[in-house]
């Protein structure tokens, strides 16, 4: 009789061992879990690394990007104080030039002064003005000895020629004379850069 209760209750606990088994998810072993954290974790790594990459490329091409742009600003901005140099020299610097250079000329020539007139003042006060306009800055007081030159070269010039009987011909209205502008305008070039240059050798 002791056999028999044990074989009922095998018979009664066996369907329900089954059915525990079957509804229970298995253990899980450990080198199973091992495997799946290291491939987890290379996972994690190479996300972390193409997102850093993809990081530092975008903000390499935004670098380029913006120092593009500060490489055009510049080069615009280099065009426009060329452009404006090189008009100063044309409408300011050149007339400028001219008229000191050979007002003076005549008048040391012809050895007398116009009347003193408003008009003559103008004439004679505002070429020298548009000279430093034109090639230097006005504020500077050493830009100021390009128009003095170019005086003193055109006032030269006019007594050597009109003092001399065989450089009259310079004055007979054949246009000879217009040969010796250049030398009023490398006089004024050469001033100004001597000026700029005392002016760098002093600040040092």
């Amino acid at each position: 009789m002791q056999i028999n209760v044990e074989k009922n209750v095998e018979y009664i606990l066996l369907p329900q061992l089954l059915l525990t088994e079957q509804l229970l998810p298995p253990i899980p072993k450990k080198r199973n879990n091992l495997m799946k954290d290291v491939k987890l974790k290379e996972r994690l790594e190479n996300a972390f690394e193409v997102f850093f990459e993809n990081v530092e490329t975008n903000s390499t091409q935004l670098e380029k990007i913006h120092n593009d742009e500060i490489a055009k600003e510049s080069a615009q901005k280099t065009k426009a104080k060329n452009l404006f140099k090189i008009i100063r020299q044309v409408f300011f610097f050149l007339p400028g030039t001219f008229v000191t250079f050979f007002l003076w000329m005549d008048m040391m020539a012809l050895g007398s002064i116009p009347h003193l007139s408003l008009f003559f003042m103008l004439v004679l006060l505002l070429p020298p003005f548009l000279i430093v306009l034109g090639m230097g800055n006005i504020k500077n007081l050493k830009h100021w000895v390009m128009p003095l030159n170019v005086i003193i070269l055109g006032a030269f010039l006019g007594f050597v020629l009109s003092s001399v009987p065989a450089l009259k011909s310079f004055f007979t209205g054949n246009g000879k004379v217009m040969i010796l502008f250049p030398l009023a305008l490398i006089t004024a070039v050469l001033s100004k850069n001597l000026a700029d240059n005392l002016s760098e050798s002093n600040s040092l």
